[in-house]
C-alpha cells in the first residue's frame, strides 16, 4: 500500500479545531506544548476558543492550520502509519515540508509564522479576495481576465480536472463573479482574507524569500511534490527553490493528483482540519481510499480502517 499524506491550507480552518485530538493524544499535547514554547502564543488556546471571524485572520489562520496538521502527524507516526509522498495545498506544503524532516518544527514554525505576518500586511495594502470556479473552461476564464488591468484578476490554482481558482482586488473579483456565471460558472467565495498566489503578494514574496535563506534546510526523509509543478522533490535544495516563489504562483493540484496517480498512490489522507483536498481526490477518481483527520473520531476510524487493509 502506497500512502499520500496531504496537507491543507488556511482556508480549513474552523473554530474549535485540535480541541478533542489535544485531549485524547498525549502527541497532540506535546505539539501544542512545544508550539506554544516556541512563538510565547497559547496556540492552543486560541485553535479551542477564538470565534471564527477571529480564526480565518491570516496570522492565527497560519499557527491553527499548521500546528493542527503537525499534531495530526505526530499521532499517526506513533501508531507507524507514514507515508509515502507529501503535499501541502498553499500553506499546507509547509506542513509537509516540516513532517517530512526537511524543517525542524522550530524551523517551520518561525518560516509559517513569518509569512502569515508577510501576507497579513499586503492584505492591508491590497484588498482581495478569492474564488473557486466550476463549470467554466481555462479559456473562458482567461478572456474574462484579460479585461481588466494586468495583475488585478489572475488564476491562482487549479484543484482537479473541475475546479480553477480566480484571485485579485476586491472590486474586480465581484465582477469577475458576475461574468462567470453569466458563462453558467458555478462561483464560490473563498474563506481567505487576501489575493493570495497572486501579484498583490509580491513584496511579501520578496521577503519571505530572503526568511527562507537563512534557514537550514534538510534533506526530506519522503518524497514531496511541488505545487508549482507536480515534480516529485528529493534534496534540500529542490524544496528550497521551489518554495522562493511559492507565494505568487498558482498551486497546481492537479499536477500533484497526476503524479501521485501515477506513483500508483492507493491511499490518500488528509492531514490537518477539513475534508477539502481528500475531495479533490475523490472527484478525481471517485473510487480512490481517502481518509480525514479533522478530529478524534476520524483519526481513530483511520488507525482501525488502515489495520484492517494491512
Amino acid at each position: 500500500m502506497k500512502i499520500a499524506f496531504l496537507f491543507p491550507g488556511q482556508g480549513s480552518v474552523f473554530a474549535g479545531m485540535g480541541r478533542d485530538i489535544f485531549t485524547e493524544w498525549e502527541e497532540a499535547r506535546e505539539v501544542y506544548e512545544q508550539a506554544a514554547y516556541i512563538t510565547d502564543r497559547d496556540i492552543a488556546m486560541l485553535s479551542f476558543t477564538a470565534p471564527r471571524q477571529q480564526l480565518i485572520e491570516t496570522t492565527n489562520a497560519h499557527l491553527a492550520v499548521f500546528i493542527h496538521s503537525l499534531a495530526v502527524n505526530a499521532i499517526l507516526r506513533k501508531q507507524g502509519i507514514v507515508p509515502n509522498f507529501l503535499c501541502g495545498h498553499s500553506l499546507g506544503q509547509f506542513a509537509a515540508i516540516t513532517a517530512a524532516g526537511v524543517l525542524t518544527i522550530e524551523g517551520g514554525l518561525r518560516l509559517v509564522e513569518h509569512r502569515g505576518i508577510l501576507l497579513a500586511e499586503a492584505c492591508k495594502q491590497h484588498s482581495g479576495g478569492m474564488i473557486a470556479v466550476r463549470g467554466c473552461s481555462r479559456k473562458e476564464i482567461n478572456d474574462i481576465i484579460r479585461l481588466f488591468p494586468e495583475g488585478k484578476i489572475c488564476i491562482a490554482g487549479f484543484n482537479g480536472r473541475d475546479e480553477i481558482v480566480v484571485s485579485g482586488d476586491l472590486a474586480k473579483i465581484k465582477v469577475t463573479m458576475r461574468k462567470l456565471r453569466e458563462c453558467g460558472g458555478a462561483v464560490s467565495i473563498l474563506g481567505v482574507s487576501g489575493a493570495f498566489h497572486s501579484k498583490a503578494m509580491a513584496n511579501a514574496a520578496h521577503y519571505f524569500a530572503m526568511e527562507i535563506e537563512k534557514l537550514d534546510f534538510r534533506n526530506p526523509k519522503y518524497p514531496v511534490v511541488s505545487t508549482a509543478s507536480g515534480v516529485l522533490l528529493e534534496s534540500a535544495g529542490e524544496i528550497k527553490r521551489d518554495l522562493v516563489n511559492h507565494m505568487l504562483q498558482p498551486i497546481h493540484w492537479d499536477l500533484v493528483l497526476t503524479t501521485l496517480f501515477e506513483q500508483a498512490v492507493d491511499c490518500w489522507i488528509e492531514i490537518g482540519p477539513g475534508k477539502v483536498l481528500t475531495g479533490f481526490v475523490l472527484r478525481w477518481n471517485r473510487g480512490a481510499r481517502c481518509f480525514y483527520t479533522y478530529n478524534s473520531a476520524s483519526i481513530k476510524k483511520l488507525i482501525l480502517d488502515i489495520k484492517i487493509i494491512e
